[in-house]
Parts: C-alpha cells; sequence; structure tokens
C-alpha cells in the first residue's frame, strides 16, 4: 500500500476514536473498518492476521463497553426509567445542542432519573454521579480498544 494510502486509513481511525469520545460516528466500527480495507489493500497474510487481532480487541471493547456500566447499575439497583432517560436524553441533547449536547441530554437524564427515584436533590446527584461514572468507564474502555488496535496497526506499518 501507498504512504498516501496508509495515511488514509490511519485518518479514519484517528476519526473513529473521535468517534468514541463524540457519539457522532460509529467509533470502533469505523476503526474495525477501516481495518479491513487496509488487509484488502495490502492483501498479505500477516496483515488479515493484524486485522483479525484488531477486530478481536475491538469486539471485546465493544463488549466491556456494555457489561461493565452494566454490572454497576445492577448493584447500584438502577431502574430501567433512568437508564431510559440517559438513553433519551442523550439523543435530544445531540440534536438540541451541537457537539456538546449529548453530553448535557446524558446528564441531565441521569438526574432526572434519580431525581424520580430519590425524590431528593441530594440523593438524586451522589445517584447520578455514580451513574455517570459507570458510563465514564464504559467510554474509557472503548477508547482503549480502539488505542491498543490502532497500536497493533501502526506495529504493523511501521514493520511492513
Amino acid at each position: 500500500m501507498s504512504w498516501a494510502g496508509e495515511i488514509l486509513i490511519g485518518l479514519l481511525m484517528a476519526i473513529g476514536l473521535v468517534g468514541v469520545l463524540l457519539p457522532v460516528l460509529p467509533g470502533l466500527f469505523l476503526i474495525g473498518a477501516a481495518a479491513v480495507a487496509w488487509a484488502v489493500a495490502e492483501g498479505t497474510a500477516s496483515a488479515w492476521v493484524v486485522a483479525a487481532a484488531m477486530l478481536a480487541v475491538l469486539a471485546t471493547g465493544t463488549y466491556l463497553k456494555y457489561q461493565v456500566p452494566g454490572r454497576e447499575f445492577a448493584a447500584q439497583k438502577v431502574p430501567a426509567l433512568t437508564w431510559t432517560l440517559v438513553g433519551v436524553g442523550g439523543v435530544i441533547g445531540f440534536f438540541v445542542v451541537p457537539l456538546v449536547g449529548s453530553l448535557v441530554g446524558v446528564v441531565a437524564g441521569a438526574y432526572v432519573g434519580e431525581l424520580i427515584r430519590f425524590r431528593s436533590h441530594g440523593s438524586a446527584w451522589a445517584s447520578a454521579k455514580r451513574v455517570l461514572r459507570s458510563i465514564g468507564k464504559g467510554i474509557g474502555l472503548e477508547f482503549a480498544a480502539g488505542l491498543v488496535a490502532i497500536a497493533l496497526w501502526l506495529g504493523a506499518v511501521v514493520v511492513t
């Protein structure tokens, strides 16, 4: 593959990594698609091994993104209404306030859900912060998986 092609693949992966933090793009999916495109362009067995390893890391990251916060939500006994309000708040915020609206909506959804549950500002805010930390852990795990996958690709590009 030409250096220009590798730069394009690297840019797509970087955009995917940004997509993990700003839910505008399907982050890990974009990184995986770029990995497969790179393996197709390279056409070597070693490129396919690297792409397969990347896909395994990305799949594990996606699994952990949901599993870790889900376990913490269950341990905190977070009701389905709060989960729903977090999701709805994130979607509404995304469309109302560009770029940061999703984050604002998630925070508002978590707080409102927990306020309905506890009927007290102090308890609701404390619980909402725990919910948000759990969500943050999931995003952190997803981001780490993206970084590891990109590092595998960079290593393969440098070696070849």
